[in-house]
């Protein structure tokens, strides 16, 4: 096929390399378009992540790949070329169906791939009744191009609505119908629907009917068009007609997705299908469930429990997806904790010579070991059973290199775990790799573990244990060589974590002041904001520094403008001066919307005209730090703590 004549005839005659794509010359653009039909599934494939990262790349058009556009379309004309339904859905993305709202405001070479798209209508509309589902499928966003046959594409999709048996192409359908709504280009699409659901007597092709009515719900209706509790047996019979998973559309994961900033429908949802006997709809609301929890702010005490829950499910299918839903949400997956417990009782301290998918701890290899994934979340929800876990393996080993994950949450109730702690640190030599677990192990407990301040002043100087003297006993006489030692060295991170403690121990400005004026006048914004935190360390002691910290809340950087502003506060308590810059930071960088909060927390009282953001913020379904394609392990964490700030706000300035 790659040597198709008539499908590559003047391929060869193009000035490929006159063009370019996203790296430089097209020149190897004739040999991708060659492997897309190639009869080799690798090496289709090879080809189609390489025009979309080269010829297409980040959704881009070239002159190159508008000259590619009429190969595709004769590809997508052929029946007998292999892998044609990712060709298609490659025209569909080039004429821009990824981005329908900026499909009328196109110019340029993105234009002209449009219209070559949009010429090829009646091939669509072919295509639309092809016998193979993936190629149904692939061809509505190609029809959503064809912006001046909107009322033609209307009754088309529209008449193949009726008629369509696949649930994927179903929703294909109706995906696109409702971006052709969304647009004004089609009317009636919530009627149709309606009625289309209670004529049709199979479930899945019901239930994907009604999930397209909710999504079609207004935003920020009290009710969706159907609540979540009244539409379960719908759920439950559509998973009894298309039991075999291999043949079973997305059900859970696009109705979850319909129901939006309807939190409550979506946990309802995702909690009912967690009890269900069926392991497979339960292993279908897991990936959901993470999705809602990380995205979205609401109440989540049922569905973590439940998702704890399925830990104790045999065989073991369900136990990772779980714990992927909990880890990282630190106290917010305590009502998982029985079902955690229950798992780690019957698993094994480490891995044994056969598989085991939970252990207590995880070897990551030449005998080195971490803390297994349901222990850490254990660990972290605060519950007072991990403790003697932790006892074990501080006591009887191995010990794991991140053993400060096993304090993390339970600092409230370390007591019996100092000892150990100190114990296992003072029989590690300065090379072992659990030197540094341990010693932020050791800033986490604090005063506590105050015995082994003399073992820390013997070891090599490093930020973390620095910043364990630092929460242990800054103030000791005996680290006050140590500490003033590391303020002078040329590693910044070391130097401002000893005058940081200097002052924290001793009040002592002297190493902070060395170190704010050796990084202050630096260009480099690190070095700056390492001197701006150092001033907002010593407060007024700082005051000498009121004058650049002023010049710097105009900087370009964001975050340098948000350290000085605290730092200013910290030295003057003047809130004049801030409160624009933490206001206007607010609004511009929603991701430093946590670092505001925080800001405004310190000020108390001052921060009272921040109260209308505060409170709009706390009324934001949507996690403020949540972006399309991409997430944070510290998603969750951070905007909990936002919303913990934000009601600490309101607190001092609430009358």
């Amino acid at each position: 096929m790659a040597d198709d004549a008539e499908l590559f005839e003047g391929l060869d005659q193009i000035r490929w390399a006159e063009m370019t794509d996203a790296y430089g010359t097209a020149e190897e653009v004739p040999g991708v378009l060659r492997d897309l039909v190639d009869a080799d599934p690798f090496t289709r494939a090879t080809a189609r992540h390489r025009f979309e990262g080269e010829v297409h790349h980040q959704l881009d058009v070239y002159e190159s790949t508008v000259a590619a556009v009429p190969f595709l379309l004769r590809m997508a004309q052929r029946p007998d070329v292999p892998g044609r339904a990712a060709v298609v859905q490659l025209l569909a993305s080039v004429a821009g169906a990824d981005e329908p709202g900026l499909l009328p405001g196109r110019s340029g070479f993105p234009a002209a791939a449009t219209g070559l798209v949009a010429g090829a209508y009646a091939l669509w509309v072919r295509l639309l009744e092809d016998p193979d589902p993936s190629i149904r499928e692939a061809t509505c966003p190609a029809l959503l191009v064809c912006v001046d046959r909107s009322a033609e594409v209307a009754e088309a999709l529209l008449d193949r609505l009726a008629r369509e048996p696949d649930p994927r192409v179903l929703t294909a359908i109706v995906r696109t119908a409702t971006a052709m709504t969304a647009a004004g280009r089609l009317s009636g699409l919530e009627d149709r629907l309606r009625l289309l659901a209670g004529r049709t007597a199979d479930p899945v092709r019901r239930l994907t009917l009604l999930t397209a009515l909710i999504e079609l719900s207004p935003p920020g209706a009290p009710e969706p068009a159907w609540p979540a509790a009244e539409l379960m047996p719908v759920v439950s019979a559509a998973y009894r007609s298309a039991p075999v998973e291999a043949k079973r559309p997305p059900l859970v994961d696009r109705l979850s997705e319909a129901y939006g900033d309807r939190v409550p429908e979506r946990v309802t949802l995702l909690t009912t299908l967690l009890r269900a006997p069926d392991q497979v709809q339960r292993a279908d609301a897991l990936y959901p469930a993470r999705r809602l929890i990380w995205n979205w702010r609401g109440s989540y005490a049922e569905l973590i429990a439940q998702v704890g829950e399925q830990l104790r499910d045999e065989p073991a299918e369900l136990w990772e997806p779980a714990l992927l839903v909990l880890q990282n949400l630190r106290r917010l997956g305590a009502p998982a904790a029985d079902g955690l417990v229950a798992r780690l009782t019957a698993s094994p301290v480490r891995p044994s010579g056969s598989s085991t998918p939970i252990t207590w701890l995880t070897g990551t290899g030449g005998g080195s070991f971490r803390v297994g994934d349901a222990l850490k979340v254990l660990c972290a929800s605060g519950d007072p059973r991990a403790v003697p876990m932790v006892a074990t393996i501080l006591r009887d080993g191995p010990l794991p290199e991140d053993a400060d994950t096993l304090v993390w949450g339970l600092v409230d109730q370390v007591t019996p775990l100092v000892p150990l702690v100190v114990r296992a640190f003072r029989e590690r030599s300065p090379g072992d790799r659990q030197r540094a677990g341990l010693l932020r192990a050791l800033r986490l407990i604090g005063p506590p573990a105050a015995a082994v301040l003399p073992d820390l002043l013997t070891v090599p100087v490093s930020r973390d244990m620095l910043h364990a003297i630092d929460a242990i006993d800054a103030g000791h006489p005996a680290t006050r060589r140590t500490l003033r030692e590391a303020a002078t060295s040329p590693d910044r991170d070391i130097a401002a974590a000893a005058a940081a403690a200097r002052w924290h121990g001793a009040a002592d400005p002297g190493p902070a002041g060395a170190v704010i004026d050796h990084y202050l006048d630096r260009d480099d914004h690190w070095d700056k904001r390492t001197a701006l935190d150092l001033i907002a360390e010593i407060g007024p002691a700082g005051h000498r520094y009121a004058a650049p910290l002023r010049g710097l809340l105009t900087d370009g950087n964001a975050r340098l403008r948000i350290s000085a502003a605290r730092a200013l506060w910290q030295v003057t308590g003047d809130a004049e001066p801030v409160l624009p810059v933490y206001a206007a930071l607010w609004r511009s960088a929603p991701d430093l919307r946590g670092v505001v909060a925080a800001g405004y927390a310190e000020m108390g009282s001052a921060a009272a005209t921040a109260r209308p953001l505060i409170l709009e913020e706390i009324d934001r379904p949507r996690r403020h730090n949540v972006h399309e394609h991409t997430n944070s392990s510290h998603q969750v964490i951070e905007d909990e703590q936002l919303l913990a700030d934000c009601r600490a706000v309101l607190d001092t300035i609430t009358p």
